[in-house]
């Protein structure tokens, strides 16, 4: 699901993903790069999110290199648990900035309506020159 939201006269398109955990690392990139497609129609700032499906450690790297080789960041670390089932815990869930900077951000835990805790970030746009400000380097608590 996409929109273009209008923040301090800037568009700026945000996306919202719930990728097929049932396929091969393959199948999620195809459904990456249908996304990502969609979202190279647009100018100016992007702002991927939601639950990526990343339930092993071999499709989080992947999938966060895909976003990378295509100009977006995030600022959670690889193998942050955002999810949890079974006694098990993975990074589920993500948020990938594309000419926007993330200046604080984080999980919260505990919050026990879902089997996905919350993620959440604070971004900034570029300024005037088109420079982004420095982003954090600590995730921070709500």
């Amino acid at each position: 699901m996409g929109a273009t939201v209008e923040m301090a006269g800037q568009r700026v398109r945000l996306f919202n993903v719930h990728v097929d955990p049932h396929g091969p690392l393959d199948n999620q990139h195809q459904q990456m790069e249908a996304l990502l497609a969609q979202a190279e129609t647009g100018d100016g700032p992007k702002l991927i999110m939601g639950d990526f499906n990343t339930l092993s450690k071999q499709k989080a790297v992947e999938i966060r290199r895909l976003l990378e080789s295509r100009g977006y960041s995030t600022p959670f670390a690889t193998g942050t648990p955002t999810w949890r089932g079974a006694g098990l815990r993975f990074h589920a869930d993500w948020i990938f900035l594309n000419g926007l900077s993330a200046k604080r951000w984080g999980v919260v835990r505990p919050l026990n309506v879902s089997d996905h805790w919350p993620i959440w970030a604070e971004v900034t746009l570029p300024n005037s020159d088109g420079q982004l400000p420095d982003a954090g380097d600590e995730p921070t608590k709500p």
